[in-house]
């Protein structure tokens, strides 16, 4: 691996291709959070492929658990839902969260800052809560006021194998995981240690560029029909994609951390000639 991102320079014509301005006017909001979340997943890639194995590379792992969680309740919305009940359903869990947002933030500062000027809480003309729960039971869904959990979304979509890996090994670092806290102390020997969450900024690095730009891939394929309507991104996304039959996948646990020789085998070779599944 050199300095150099494998993806960076498809990443930057995808960039350049991409025009960034939306005509709001007629845009119906779950179509508008697609392309939100795709511009959003890109220029993250754009961050984290600029340099290789960059010492703040931890930082970037949880932005790989929230592109991971729109994929999955967007595709989750996009099924589940007609196109007229997932965009009110949109509006009305938007007005709900600021809500609630609202009051939370009020509670904080008047027990914490209450001097501080502050957004009073507001009380909406009609409970949104009251519309979710119409929409969510009128497309067989027990919910009250929320959408399913994610592991249940990603079950009804076909996502299951997806959320397992993918989704649990994100989560794994913005949760309280001690295996996580103790990859920041380094051994020099048997009785020192240095704590730095660069100590291990290769792997983060890896880790962060590859299931970034896979989650991105994946994000396209179930959406190209909104995010490229014109087809201008195909040879770009094709590039990236025939760079992921070479790679060698992230481990969540390695080998190397468990004191385990690694296998030699030449999977490298071979995977050149197989199908990718990944996109299929």
């Amino acid at each position: 691996m050199t300095d150099k991102s494998q993806y960076l320079d498809a990443l930057i014509e995808v960039d350049k291709k991409y025009s960034k301005e939306v005509d709001l006017s007629n845009k119906p909001i779950f179509e508008l959070l697609v392309i939100t979340s795709f511009i959003k997943a890109l220029e993250i890639n754009l961050i984290i492929n600029k340099e290789a194995f960059q010492e703040n590379s931890f930082l970037f792992l949880s932005n790989l658990r929230g592109t991971c969680e729109e994929l999955i309740t967007l595709k989750f919305l996009h099924d589940k839902f007609d196109e007229t009940d997932r965009n009110t359903l949109l509006d009305k869990i938007s007005q709900l969260q600021l809500e609630n947002d609202i009051l939370k933030q009020f509670d904080f500062l008047q027990k914490y800052r209450p001097f501080q000027p502050t957004i009073p809480p507001i009380n909406q003309a009609e409970n949104p809560q009251i519309k979710i729960n119409e929409i969510l039971s009128r497309n067989g869904i027990s919910t009250k006021n929320k959408l399913p959990p994610t592991e249940q979304m990603a079950r009804t979509i076909g996502f299951s194998e997806f959320y397992e890996f993918m989704y649990r090994a994100c989560s794994s670092f913005v949760h309280f995981k001690p295996g996580i806290l103790l990859r920041t102390v380094w051994y020099d020997n048997q009785n020192v240690g240095n704590i730095s969450i660069s100590n291990f900024n290769r792997y983060y690095w890896d880790f962060s560029s590859f299931y970034g730009v896979y989650q991105f891939l994946v994000l396209y394929k179930e959406f190209k029909s909104i995010i490229d309507i014109n087809n201008i991104l195909t040879s770009e996304i094709d590039i990236l994609k025939e760079s992921f039959k070479s790679r060698h996948f992230p481990e969540v646990i390695t080998f190397e951390e468990l004191n385990i020789t690694r296998p030699k085998t030449k999977w490298t070779v071979v995977n050149l000639f197989l199908k990718n599944q990944l996109f299929e």
